[in-house]
């Protein structure tokens, strides 16, 4: 998997460098394409031109060996035959040959094959030592049937992927997502974390409820004998202190549905 993010994803270069312009020379640009053609024969001149195997996937063949495609009749997920209508297509971490046909289960709950990315992440990897996650693509799975292509208010196509993508098999996009998942690092989701202010919100309620409950009460025995009662400030405080109680008991009952909720 190295080997491929590798050659797939370059680990992106900190230090830029100002573009140096040439001048334009005709006679040295096509000295520079006769130097690309010198070498290659016709057949990889035609390969290049006709859709061959371009240099990403000779390269890709460096790293595993591809399973020749006629020795497989099968796809080795979910069984279906290869044809005309189902191409082979290979996974660039095993080799093997799978299918890509849209899921049907129980047969095929999902793609033989699919696609990841590689996104570098800072919070995992240094400027010196970049690295990142592997990243499933979401395949967009449209009906071409008549009916859905002529119906009206149909769901507007989704816009392409344009991100750089490999394919790979499921059973190695599993393997490798869970490998990921063990050696990365852990960060703390969201939710948890706003789980634990709430938790330390409630402990700090309880510890000051107890203390504000016998506050209240006091000055309300000592307005009492002062007779203080019908003054208006005092009535208002005492308002004012009964209100935020039953917020805090508010507050404190919402933590504690929120506990019972997680």
């Amino acid at each position: 998997m190295d080997k491929l993010v590798a050659l797939h994803f370059p680990a992106p270069v900190v230090e830029e460098r100002p573009l140096q312009l040439k001048p334009s020379n005709p006679l040295a640009q096509m000295a520079e394409i006769g130097g690309s053609l010198r070498g290659k024969t016709a057949k990889d001149l035609w390969r290049s031109v006709a859709g061959g195997k371009s240099d990403a996937e000779l390269a890709e063949q460096t790293i595993v060996k591809w399973q020749d495609d006629a020795s497989v009749a099968r796809c080795p997920i979910c069984s279906v035959s290869f044809g005309l209508k189902t191409r082979r297509h290979h996974c660039r971490l095993c080799g093997r040959v799978v299918c890509f046909l849209p899921p049907a289960p129980p047969t095929r709950p999902e793609r033989c094959s699919t696609f990841f990315t590689y996104e570098y992440d800072d919070r995992i990897g240094t400027e010196k030592k970049p690295q990142g996650v592997i990243v499933e693509l979401e395949q967009v799975e449209q009906d071409l049937s008549l009916g859905a292509v002529v119906k009206e208010g149909a769901a507007p196509v989704r816009e392409k992927d344009e991100r750089e993508k490999v394919r790979i098999c499921r059973d190695c996009l599993d393997v490798v997502l869970r490998h990921q998942e063990a050696t990365l690092p852990q960060r703390t989701p969201t939710w948890v974390k706003l789980y634990e202010v709430l938790v330390q919100l409630e402990s700090s309620i309880s510890t000051a409820l107890p203390e504000f409950e016998e506050l209240v009460l006091g000055l309300k025995q000592e307005a009492l004998v002062q007779g203080y009662v019908e003054d208006a400030n005092a009535r208002r405080q005492f308002e004012d202190a009964a209100s935020l109680k039953a917020s805090l008991s508010d507050l404190r009952e919402e933590i504690a549905r929120v506990r019972a909720a997680g």
